[in-house]
């Protein structure tokens, strides 16, 4: 099964949900700009997400958020497979160094 990673969030006005969303985070939590910032960036994406499934947020049924958290989970996957190669080459780098070191001091 083929995975779509584009998250990129289209330059579309927010679904009235998303809005209403956000205003009562603002209003009723009082969270602070930056996690408005992240929440809204989050749910443009998940919107971007539907409008390829032809849905909205209203009409999103499990599958279509499913189908969001598998992208995110391939995209995580793919970040922890980098991460990890990027930690070995500086491990092996690390312990190989101390030797080609000696090796060229003896």
């Amino acid at each position: 099964m083929a995975v779509n990673l584009d998250l990129e969030a289209p330059q579309e006005r927010p679904h009235p949900a998303v809005d209403d969303f956000l205003m009562w985070l603002t209003v009723e939590r009082g969270r602070a700009a930056n996690t408005l910032a992240a929440y809204r960036r989050d749910l443009a994406r998940y919107q971007a997400h539907l409008a390829r499934r032809h849905t909205d947020p209203i009409g999103a049924t499990h599958g279509d958020v499913l189908a969001f958290v598998q992208v995110l989970l391939w995209v995580v996957g793919l970040v922890l497979v980098v991460l990890i190669g990027a930690i070995a080459w500086v491990v092996l780098r690390s312990v190989t160094t101390p030797i080609a070191d000696a090796a060229e001091t003896s």
